[in-house]
């Protein structure tokens, strides 16, 4: 990587653009511990995910110290709402599909469920009162981004998205090749194409190309498709213990049933998972681009 000086106005504006992404954040981690709003939750882990995203596509340009702590404590907050965020996505498809149930099962599960998602914030605000969990927040107050000198930022960054998407291209590659639906390397597919898709809208604002835009386009598309399948199964095994623990038949054939791989049966039909042609050559444009030289995909 080639080192020059690096601009003070990029410096200044990357800079900038990590602390609104952690000022954003704090503010909805703050709104969010006064309201057990499903909407509030989807949007923390977005915020969450974003700066994720944005601090482990600079991390090759930013000194380590206090950016470890700061990556660590994020993906923590993330990851304490997993369970709420499961919940509400139950809660919206039994809402949904609540004319195939008899009525007082109906009633019971989702009271079950709110009561469960009750508890469940209980425990995500009683884990912001613990001492480590206080820590990690003192400390992404404080964070302000310091960058490493000598290091081609812009260069860095094209790197860092280069070898997203290499390994997004080299994994879709094996699971099309694959004739058994592998659950779990999806999931890292999705995961992989989530926070690739987060660091182009980061980057976009300093690299400022339609072929970064046409591939975010296409992974927020491959990401719900996917997402799709994770969350029926997941929404399955979840329903499956609550109903078993309330001895309710909402399982039955004219209701939720598996499908496929399994899955919770609703009106929106769910094709085979399948990388779309689109997104190949998406992916190939972008990689071009960010080498600035053409590309075969023979390479």
């Amino acid at each position: 990587m080639k080192e020059v000086i690096f601009p003070s106005k990029l410096r200044s504006g990357l800079s900038k653009q990590l602390q609104l992404e952690r000022a954003k954040l704090l503010k909805l981690l703050r709104r969010c511990s006064h309201c057990n709003s499903a909407v509030c939750i989807h949007e923390l882990r977005i915020r969450c995910r974003k700066l994720e995203a944005a601090l482990k596509l600079l991390r090759p340009v930013l000194k380590k110290q206090p950016l470890h702590g700061v990556v660590e404590g994020v993906t923590k907050i993330r990851r304490a709402t997993n369970q709420l965020r499961d919940l509400s996505v139950l809660l919206h498809s039994v809402h949904r599909d609540r004319d195939r149930v008899d009525s007082a099962q109906y009633s019971a599960l989702v009271h079950a469920l709110k009561k469960q998602r009750k508890r469940e914030f209980s425990r995500f605000l009683r884990k912001q009162k613990r001492k480590r969990w206080v820590r990690e927040i003192q400390n992404l107050t404080k964070f302000r981004p310091k960058f490493r000198g000598g290091i081609d930022k812009l260069s860095a960054v094209r790197h860092q998205l280069l070898k997203g998407i290499s390994q997004l291209r080299a994994l879709a590659s094996d699971l099309q090749k694959s004739s058994v639906t592998r659950k779990r390397e999806w999931h890292q597919f999705r995961i992989k194409a989530k926070l690739l898709r987060y660091q182009i809208e980061f980057a976009k604002r300093f690299l400022g190309s339609s072929v970064l835009e046409n591939l975010g386009n296409e992974l927020v598309a491959a990401q719900d498709h996917v997402g799709k399948h994770r969350d029926a199964e997941r929404q399955r095994k979840l329903l499956q213990r609550i109903s078993k623990r309330l001895k309710l038949k909402v399982l039955s054939k004219n209701w939720m049933i598996q499908r496929g791989e399994g899955g919770i049966q609703s009106r929106e039909v769910v094709d085979p998972i399948f990388i779309s042609q689109s997104l190949w050559n998406s992916l190939l444009e972008a990689r071009s681009f960010l080498c600035l030289e053409p590309i075969t995909d023979a390479d």
